[in-house]
């Protein structure tokens, strides 16, 4: 048997990925369509979106800020970055 793969996303540690994808919904619902992120969940997100595959593409320059927007007519949400207009690493 392999071992199993755990998370760490901004010093915090998932046993798995069902309980990481239960904290990003908890912040994601947490927001209405275009609340810009608050101070105390973009740092879990910034880090969160830097373990993305193509995260040195879309990060570029830096974030600025992060908002939450409704992205389908089910009403499902995402966080959008916005481009900093000089490098603001998160």
């Amino acid at each position: 048997m392999g071992s199993r793969k755990t998370f760490v996303v901004n010093g915090e540690t998932f046993a798995t990925k069902k309980a990481l994808q239960d904290r990003v919904r908890s912040i994601l619902w947490s927001y209405k369509d275009g609340d810009m992120v608050n101070m105390f969940d973009a740092p879990f997100l910034f880090d969160l979106f830097k373990m993305h595959p193509s995260a040195e593409q879309k990060i570029g320059c830096g974030i600025a800020h992060a908002e939450l927007r409704v992205v389908s007519p089910l009403g499902n949400l995402s966080y959008a970055k916005r481009a900093a207009s000089h490098a603001v690493q998160p």
